[in-house]
């Protein structure tokens, strides 16, 4: 009692399936579980509010092409706006959007846009040009949109879709934009009613991801949570809750972004709290960086995300800026661990 200076030594671990290092440590008479683990650090970050070129007005997403240029769903502005791996600006991609709620990157160099205010997806080729539109007839519909929030390419070439309305519901079409299912929700109201809150059921998803064994992870904004299906839409599991008041470690409070890196650890934006929280693969929590602010380093309402060699870019909505981290976090094993 009283020694500030004390170091506790451990024996080292064995690592987990996931290569952590699950850690014990006595500190007085706190004792506790961690992770061992390098949070990461920031690379860089561009831009900020307003309407010329290189500056951004409540941007929603961010994707890349095999290039590693950066494409930039400037939704408050009605644009995409294409820049460098190092944030400069290189051209406004398009302009013909109507409040783009999302974007990415097929395996072809396609772009693809949900159009939320528009009720529509559509397709761009690299210069800009609107090459398909699917929707846009109807929100009712099969195949068609009532407020669009996300799109995604699954590794079968399938393209998945969700709505903020029809009891926000989850469509897939092939790679030519034909429809072929609908997983969850499709009460077609056209109004803001959800798919509930129960297994399998939506309230606005946000976000997709493919983990390497195929499944697909849906951010559930609402429900404060990812769920997790089978390319058929069956449901597989879930993980998050709401945390508005706990805060606690892998509690969600209206997440918005997802990505999973080639080591299997599942990034999730978890906005309303400004940080991102990340997960092992069997979806226990590793640790979450970020705190609210628009000083460099924190984040302002992180939107979705996209990575790059290592390299996370994340949107800031409240802050109009890309900030851009470097994730390498592998520890090597060392033969004791020191604390304190």
């Amino acid at each position: 009692t009283g020694n500030t200076n004390t170091t506790y030594t451990h024996t080292a671990p064995t690592p987990n399936s996931d290569n952590y290092y699950q850690v014990k440590t006595l500190i007085g008479s706190d004792e506790s579980t961690g992770v061992m683990e390098i949070i990461p650090t920031l690379n860089l970050s561009f831009g900020s509010a307003g309407s010329t070129n290189g500056l951004l007005w409540y941007p929603q997403a961010v994707t890349h092409d095999s290039n590693g240029n950066l494409y930039l769903a400037d939704s408050a502005n009605q644009r995409v706006q294409k820049f460098d791996s190092s944030g400069n600006f290189i051209s406004v991609h398009s302009t013909t959007h109507n409040s783009p709620n999302d974007i990415m990157t097929d395996s072809n160099g396609y772009l693809w846009t949900p159009e939320y205010a528009g009720h529509e997806v559509k397709k761009w080729d690299s210069s800009g040009t609107n090459v398909q539109t699917i929707g846009g007839g109807g929100t009712t519909g099969n195949g068609q949109f009532y407020a669009p929030l996300a799109v995604f390419e699954d590794s079968n070439g399938d393209i998945w879709t969700g709505e903020q309305n029809n009891s926000s519901r989850i469509q897939k079409f092939n790679s030519a934009g034909t429809y072929q299912a609908t997983y969850a929700g499709g009460s077609p109201t056209g109004n803001y009613a959800n798919g509930g809150n129960g297994n399998g059921q939506f309230y606005f998803p946000t976000d997709f991801a493919e983990a390497s064994n195929g499944n697909i992870y849906i951010v559930d904004n609402y429900n404060h949570r990812v769920q997790i299906m089978d390319k058929s839409g069956n449901y597989v599991g879930q993980f998050g809750q709401l945390g508005h008041n706990t805060n606690g470690n892998g509690d969600l409070w209206y997440p918005t972004g997802i990505i999973i890196d080639t080591d299997g650890k599942i990034y999730v934006s978890d906005t309303s709290h400004h940080k991102i929280q990340v997960f092992d693969s069997s979806h226990n929590f590793l640790y979450q960086f970020g705190t609210y602010g628009s000083s460099t380093g924190q984040l302002d309402h992180p939107m979705k995300m996209t990575l790059i060699n290592n390299i996370l870019y994340i949107v800031e909505y409240g802050n109009h800026r890309v900030s851009a981290w470097d994730i390498t976090n592998s520890v090597p094993a060392p033969s004791s661990l020191a604390v304190g």
